[in-house]
C-alpha cells in the first residue's frame, strides 16, 4: 500500500475460537490496482483472554504472481503485514534477532534493525525501563520456510511471504 497500488475495499468484524482461544477478529479487504477483485485480505485477531496476544494473517483468494507485482521492489519480503512503523515515541526501544546460517541472537534498536535471508526472526522487542519488561515477540506460527522479516527500509519495518516466492 506505500507505492499506492493497495487501496482498502472494505472490512468486517468476526468472532471464533481457535487453540489460543476466543478471539474478534477484524478483517481488511484489500484490492490493487493491477488486479481485478480482491487481491488479499490481512486479518489481526484479538483475544478475549489475553489482551497481549495478537495474530496477523495474510489469506490470498485468488492466485497472485509477486514476481510480477514486486518488480524492482529492493524488500526482502513480497508482501508487508503487518508493518509498524520505526519511530517508537520519545526513545528508540532495544530488540534482538536471530540471524545468520548457524544462528545467533544480535541486538539492535527498533530504528537498527535489519532482516537478512536467514534470519531476523524471532524480533522481540522491549522496554528495558520498565521493571514488569513488557515485550513484542514477532514470529510465524505457522509455513516459518515462506514467511520473511524485512527491515531494509529506514521508515518501517514488517514481516510478509518471502520476495522469492513467484506465485502464490
Amino acid at each position: 500500500a506505500t507505492n499506492g497500488d493497495l487501496r482498502i475495499l472494505g472490512s468486517s468484524k468476526s468472532h471464533g475460537t481457535d487453540p489460543l482461544g476466543p478471539y474478534t477478529a477484524t478483517t481488511l479487504d484489500w484490492v490493487s490496482n493491477a488486479m481485478p477483485g480482491t487481491t488479499l485480505y490481512t486479518t489481526f485477531r484479538e483475544y478475549e483472554q489475553d489482551a497481549g496476544i495478537i495474530v496477523f494473517e495474510q489469506l490470498f483468494p485468488q492466485e497472485l504472481n509477486l514476481k510480477s507485482l514486486n518488480k524492482g521492489s529492493p524488500l526482502l519480503a513480497g508482501t508487508v503485514f503487518p508493518g509498524f512503523s520505526r519511530k517508537t515515541g520519545d526513545r528508540d526501544l532495544p530488540c534482538f534477532a536471530y540471524h545468520g546460517v548457524f544462528p545467533k541472537l544480535e541486538s539492535c534498536t527498533v530504528s537498527t534493525y535489519t532482516s537478512s535471508k536467514l534470519g531476523g526472526v524471532p524480533l522481540v522487542i522491549y522496554d528495558d525501563k520498565d521493571e514488569d519488561l513488557p515485550m513484542v515477540v514477532m514470529s510465524p506460527l505457522s509455513s516459518p520456510m515462506a514467511q520473511q522479516m524485512t527491515g531494509e527500509n529506514r521508515f518501517f519495518f514488517g514481516a510478509g511471504v518471502k520476495a522469492t516466492v513467484e506465485i502464490i
